[in-house]
């Protein structure tokens, strides 16, 4: 069982020195309505305001109480820069998730989510619902939306 995932859209430093995102780039989205991941192509350049700017998936690992209070450890993985979609599973990295296609011949087959690149962050418990109740508009590309 996965834990529970998120995407938004934020700031990556590593994108942003590489001018991302841009035309042809893939990125990763989790549908939290449909439980899955699915992977997007860019179909446009970034105008340079935007320019890194991009999704993440947010993974919430577990709620800690302290003196000061309640809080949520996260792992915050950019779904451009740092994460491969590998037709194989590479043991050495650590897999998300699957994307399950078909191929020409109607065999289905799976595509591995592997994190390459994540930070680890300690969230107040605020501020997690906040980002998890967030439901604001633009800043997203319009290739972005997520649809099944």
């Amino acid at each position: 069982m996965t834990n529970f995932i998120i995407s938004r859209v934020g700031f990556c430093k590593h994108c942003y020195k590489a001018s991302k995102p841009s035309k042809d780039d893939i990125y990763i989205l989790f549908g939290t309505n449909h439980q899955a991941f699915e992977a997007f192509e860019c179909k446009h350049d970034t105008p340079e305001i935007k320019r890194g700017f991009v999704p993440f998936l947010w993974e919430k690992l577990a709620v800690q109480s302290m003196d000061s209070g309640m809080y949520v450890h996260t792992i915050k993985t950019c779904s451009i820069c740092g994460v491969e979609i590998n037709y194989t599973q590479d043991k050495k990295l650590e897999t998300m998730g699957t994307i399950k296609r078909v191929n020409e011949n109607g065999k289905e087959f799976k595509l591995y989510i592997q994190r390459i690149r994540w930070t680890k962050t300690m969230l107040p418990v605020k501020e997690w619902n906040a980002l998890v109740n967030f439901k604001g508009t633009g800043y997203e590309l319009d290739d972005w939306k997520y649809q099944p």
